[in-house]
């Protein structure tokens, strides 16, 4: 890992799966799902209207973003 500016890129742009962490009344709820990345590696993901995770970011718009790299890879 030479350049770890190019191994977050290539784990963002490569990732299946991420982990969306929200919060309901003060507690940590985490969601599993697909990522996608727009070409300034901005996060893009595709949420239900009907899906928890949706109501608790318009209640609540901070949330965190957990990238799952391929469990054959590196480690990054």
């Amino acid at each position: 890992m030479d350049n770890p500016a190019f191994e977050a890129r290539r784990l963002i742009r490569g990732a299946r799966a991420a982990t969306l962490a929200t919060q309901a009344a003060g507690q940590p709820f985490a969601s599993l799902v697909t990522p996608a990345a727009a070409p300034d590696l901005l996060p893009l993901l595709w949420l239900s209207t009907l899906s928890e995770h949706t109501r608790q970011l318009r209640a609540e718009p901070r949330c965190a973003l957990l990238f799952m790299g391929a469990p054959e890879g590196p480690n990054p």
